[in-house]
């Protein structure tokens, strides 16, 4: 998976963080979050609405393991005011979340974490999570994103690009 800007400049590499679950490590009475399993879909559907957050992966553990994630940015926040699946000028399927003015500076700030390996973020992973359940875990390339600039590509099937738009949609309502 990449994340790019829509020129078609590469920004980051995503990784699916497919296999084990993911835990909270914030101290927070939030619901365990839980990645999907490497045989099935890349997201994860969600209720009508949902909870967005942006996570840091803190530990990568062998699949079946719980994956600590450390606290939510911007909590609260809306994050993202919409996402759209279409098909890139390489003739793959891509989802192209847009970002709040909160939304990316909190997704920057983690980014900037992430890239540069701190403690906070120690694996290069940022969790997407939506429901208490992780649909994404890119692996950050850069430090910074504009908010209409990102693209998320992968080896997607239309009906999996646009499952992750909504999922992103319903994260952001």
């Amino acid at each position: 998976m990449h994340l790019a800007r829509s020129a078609g400049t590469a920004l980051a590499l995503l990784a699916l963080f497919a296999g084990g679950a993911c835990s909270s490590d914030d101290g927070s009475s939030a619901p365990p979050t839980t990645a999907a399993p490497a045989s099935t879909s890349t997201t994860t559907s969600v209720g009508a609405t949902g909870t967005l957050q942006f996570r840091p992966v803190l530990a990568l553990l062998p699949p079946g393991a719980d994956s600590p994630l450390g606290p939510a940015l911007a909590n609260g926040v809306d994050l993202i005011e919409s996402a759209t699946a279409s098909i890139s000028q390489q003739g793959n399927w891509v989802v192209s979340p847009v970002l709040t003015d909160d939304g990316i500076g909190a997704f920057n700030e983690m980014a900037a974490q992430c890239f540069a390996l701190a403690a906070s973020c120690p694996t290069g992973q940022i969790a997407v999570v939506v429901d208490g359940v992780v649909i994404s875990a890119p692996s950050i390339q850069t430090d910074s994103f504009e908010a209409d600039q990102i693209q998320i590509s992968a080896d997607f099937s239309e009906d999996a690009a646009r499952e992750l738009a909504d999922s992103l949609d319903r994260g952001a309502s």
